[in-house]
């Protein structure tokens, strides 16, 4: 019997970030249940406008050539935006081809309710829940934001997971030390380097620690967004004295490399205030790891992470609060208590069985032909 067919439109890597890892884990855990076509909706960065909104246009017509004359399949819709230029992008390329289709509408942004709230886009959005079968959001603070305008029985929340090359399993993090006696303290930032993110708070945090004798050392992961941000960055290192204690390195796709920057790190920090930010999956990967996390208080992550629980969290733009809470990690029963905690927290709310299952009984219930 063949697979139910599913279309994944959505952006897929590269480049990499949080949202096309996403889509690309989404087919990756599902494909021993669904027969799954790939529209990559992926514009060049470098492109200006016209060209973005040409090459969007041309993945609509993509979508619409894969589902003329055919309703026996359900789309996957990834890349909806929560922006108002994004929706009319929305509105002109991708919604005219889905009238009459299963649509499953996913969230990845903290900013979705824009659409709702603008007067520009307010009308055009509600046409557009009646339209989608379905939205799918990783967190309930996220769900219920949009709950004025999407009616219960059209949201779910399925959270993200790990794909199997960052999986960790129980004796990977048993096998973990405790805080090292003999070496320094690793502080851990994974992510792209976007300001927002909090890397400048991570670094500034890394200088109070070290003017108090904290043995510490501080790798960061990520691409540059910006080759200015890139010289700051170098500039302040240098300026604080810190090459010694920091790390770059860069974009690293290798999963195995990866799962090891998170095994043998002691705390992941994590301090972001961006306004796009949803259910970051660096904490996902950082609880699989039974890492204590040091974060904040923006979009989704109070449901992540319980401060004092499985790690401390602290107010936006603020080093002085990183450094204490780092400190606090730095204690071995502290230590102890928030890995344990974080690896609880994952094995419970974010295994990848967990959400497989719930992704399948939701396309089920959709799908035309099941």
């Amino acid at each position: 019997m063949s697979k139910p067919r599913v279309i994944v439109f959505g952006r897929f890597p590269p480049p990499t970030d949080g949202q096309s890892l996403s889509t690309e884990r989404f087919v990756t855990m599902l494909g021993s249940e669904y027969a799954f076509t790939r529209i990559d909706s992926s514009v060049p960065s470098e492109a200006g406008a016209r060209q973005k909104f040409a090459s969007y246009r041309e993945s609509g017509n993509k979508l619409r050539i894969e589902i003329s004359g055919s309703e026996e399949q359900c789309i996957v819709w990834q890349s909806i935006s929560p922006q108002v230029t994004g929706h009319f992008r929305d509105r002109l390329t991708v919604l005219p081809h889905l009238k009459g289709h299963r649509t499953i509408a996913v969230i990845h942004w903290g900013s979705f309710a824009n659409v709702f709230q603008s007067p520009l886009t307010k009308a055009s959005a509600r046409r557009m829940v009646r339209q989608i079968s379905h939205f799918v959001f990783t967190d309930e603070l996220l769900s219920n934001a949009c709950a004025e305008w999407i009616p219960s029985d059209k949201r779910s929340v399925i959270a993200n997971s790990v794909d199997p090359g960052l999986l960790c399993s129980n004796e990977e993090v048993q096998k973990k030390p405790t805080i090292r006696k003999d070496g320094s303290l690793r502080m851990l930032f994974l992510s792209n380097m976007i300001k927002d993110k909090g890397y400048l708070d991570v670094l500034r945090a890394g200088k109070l620690l070290t003017d108090q004798g904290l043995d510490i050392r501080i790798d960061f992961v990520g691409r540059w967004i910006s080759e200015t941000d890139k010289r700051e960055f170098d500039q302040l290192v240098e300026s604080y004295g810190l090459a010694p204690t920091i790390h770059h390195h860069g974009l690293i796709e290798d999963r195995a490399t990866l799962k090891q920057f998170y095994l043998s790190a002691d705390v992941f920090v994590f301090p972001s205030f961006y306004s796009h930010e949803a259910q970051p999956l660096c904490l996902i990967e950082a609880m699989s790891a039974g890492l204590p996390i040091v974060t904040t208080n923006n979009a989704g992550i109070p449901n992540m992470v319980r401060d004092g629980i499985e790690g401390f969290v602290v107010p936006a733009q603020h080093p002085g609060a990183i450094a204490a809470a780092v400190r606090q990690c730095s204690d071995n029963q502290t230590w102890l208590t928030c890995s344990r905690n974080a690896r609880r927290r994952f094995v419970e709310r974010y295994h990848p069985d967990a959400i497989r299952e719930k992704w399948v009984t939701l396309v089920n219930s959709i799908h035309p032909k099941i």
